[in-house]
């Protein structure tokens, strides 16, 4: 194993969109095609937005972006939802495109769609 492999402190599962035509109908199925892979996920960018300093309110957006690190010959299609499993949370994310692979590991984007 190599060094990134091991801080690999969660899991994913991923599932895909798939189509099928019934009675003339195109449905689509959520259909899971990984499960218990090795990752560890990160926040890539903090993003705070629609608050100004006067305004004691809430937050009117939170625009996280999040980056998963997982081996490189694990195949995960754009547009897939992706639900990551670690000791101190269960969250889905949908990646943004690609991922970009390394010899030793791959980095995908992620954006959060829900807590689980």
């Amino acid at each position: 194993k190599n060094l990134i492999n091991s801080t690999y402190d969660a899991t994913i599962t991923v599932y895909e969109k798939k189509f099928r035509i019934k009675d003339g109908k195109t449905i689509f199925d959520t259909v899971k095609v990984l499960e218990n892979i090795p990752c560890a996920i990160c926040v890539s960018r903090l993003s705070v937005e629609g608050r100004n300093l006067k305004d004691k309110g809430d937050y009117s957006a939170v625009n996280n972006s999040f980056k998963l690190f997982t081996a490189p010959d694990v195949v995960i299609k754009p547009g897939s939802v992706i639900e990551v499993q670690s000791p101190w949370f269960k969250r889905r994310y949908v990646n943004s495109g690609e991922g970009f692979c390394y010899i030793d590991h791959q980095e995908i984007m992620l954006r959060r769609i829900e807590e689980v």
